[in-house]
This record gives structure tokens, sequence and C-alpha cells, in this order.
């Protein structure tokens, strides 16, 4: 039986405290603006290894909202998207590495074992789509990166299969919650798909217009690092706000009546891990 189950509990903010002391999130945001700084003026060499680390050890400490705006006011100094790519390959990348660590105690055909599933396939298809745009680069035209090209919609097409995901949750565990008087988290939620939804199709009117390569390239990545900031973004809160509650709210009948949904609408993964 599902039921709720215990999450395994990340370090509490108190035992952080004790550990060195809570930063300023004044200080941490302007951290994160000076390493991002350094980055951009190393960007032909590539990011550093030292660089790499550091940027992941503050960004393990800031919230998306500090980050979104560390860059937003990076963006007024002059910074274009490409000069933040690097920094966010290593927000990426510290993302996808928590993902790929189980947070609940949970059987595989659980509804929240499933969207689990679901961001590690949709992260592993960005990683997979930037892959193809950095392959392709230096090719010289649109024919000779055709291989890479069709890779890239491979790509955009499993995204806009993933919509199966958002439309479990909204016809799921969204109208439960505010059911169980939690009404905000879910509304932003939803607003959040939609941006997200967008997004994908912007990805897609590219891949669909006639165009210089480096241009489809750039404009492609570009769009590619929004979409993967917001998904990141977005999956923190499901993982930190919308699961938990759920499994703390939810009855045995109400996570039976989950699933059965759930088959009903279908998968557009299969879930992986202990039965």
């Amino acid at each position: 039986m599902f039921g709720r189950s215990k999450q395994q509990q990340a370090p509490s903010a108190t035992a952080e405290t004790a550990k060195g002391g809570t930063p300023d999130p004044r200080d941490l945001k302007e951290q994160i603006k000076q390493v991002l700084r350094e980055v951009r003026t190393t960007a032909d060499a590539g990011t550093t290894p030292l660089q790499h680390i550091r940027i992941k050890q503050l960004l393990s400490r800031a919230t998306p909202a500090m980050i979104a705006e560390a860059e937003q006011e990076l963006v007024g100094e002059g910074f274009t998207q490409r000069d933040l790519v690097s920094a966010c390959d290593a927000h990426l990348e510290l993302f996808r590495e928590a993902a790929g660590e189980t947070s609940f105690n949970l059987p595989a055909d659980h509804p929240i074992s499933h969207f689990e599933n679901d961001h590690r396939v949709i992260m592993q298809t960005l990683a997979d789509l930037r892959s193809a745009i950095s392959t392709a680069r230096g090719k010289g035209s649109v024919q000779a990166a055709a291989e890479d090209i069709v890779e890239m919609q491979r790509c955009v097409d499993i995204l806009h299969a993933a919509e199966n995901h958002n439309v479990r949750q909204e016809n799921t565990l969204f109208p439960l919650l505010e059911r169980h008087g939690i009404e905000q988290p879910p509304a932003i939620m939803w607003q959040e798909h939609t941006d997200m939804r967008q997004d994908k199709k912007r990805m897609s009117a590219l891949l669909a217009e006639p165009r210089e390569l480096e241009s489809l390239l750039d404009q492609l990545d570009a769009a590619a690092v929004i979409f993967s900031e917001k998904f990141a973004s977005h999956t923190q809160k499901e993982t930190r706000i919308l699961y938990p509650a759920s499994l703390e709210l939810f009855s045995e009948e109400e996570w039976a009546d989950v699933k059965e949904e759930c088959d009903n609408l279908g998968y557009f993964t299969e879930p992986k891990g202990e039965d």
C-alpha cells in the first residue's frame, strides 16, 4: 500500500548553522555574482575545475530565487545569456546529482515515484539537447549538422511528450491538495507549467524556421538554458513542498484514487526502482 512515507531528510537549517553559521543572503548573492564575473572573463578557455567547484558550492547554498536575482542583476551589468551558460551548466549538474538520489522511500509504482523518474528523464533529455547543440557548433551549415539537428528535434519531441507529467499532476495532486486547504503552491506550479509550455513551443519554432546554423544554435541553446533553469527550480519546489505535503495529507484511499487516475492518463516513461 502507498500511504504516508517517511522522507529522507536533508540536513536541517539548524545543523547547517551549527557547522558554520547561516550566511547572509546578500553576501551569498554577491559571491555568486563575483564568481560568475570571473567565469565571464575566462569564457574562451572554459570554466576551470576550481571555478566549477566554487559555483557548485555557492549554488548548493542558494535558493532558486536568489540565483535568478543574481543573474538578473548581472544581465543589467551587460551579461548576455551565453555569458551565463557555464554557471547554468554547474547549477544543472548540481540538480542532476540531487535528482539521482532517492528522496522518498516509496514503491516504484507509486505516483510520486513516477513523477520523480519523470524529472530524471527530462533532465537527461535537456542534457542530450545541449550536447547535440555543442556537437553541431563549427560544422558550418545546417546541412552538415543534419544528424545533430535530428537529435535536437528528438529531444524537443520528448519534452513535448513530457506534458503528460504535468497533466497527471494537474488532474490528481493539485486539486486534491486544494481540497486539503493547500491552495497557493499548486496555483504557482500550474502557472509555471503554462510558462514552460511556451518555452517548449519556442524551441520547436526555432527548429522549424530556416536559419543560419550558428544563429539557430545560439538561440536554441539560450532557450534550452532558460527552460532548464525554470525546470530545475520548479522541480525543487515539487520535491521540497508538493510531494512532502501530499505524503503527509493524503489517505491510503486518496492515493489509490491518484494512482488509478494516473494509470488512466498514462505515462510518457516507465518508472525505475524497487517494487
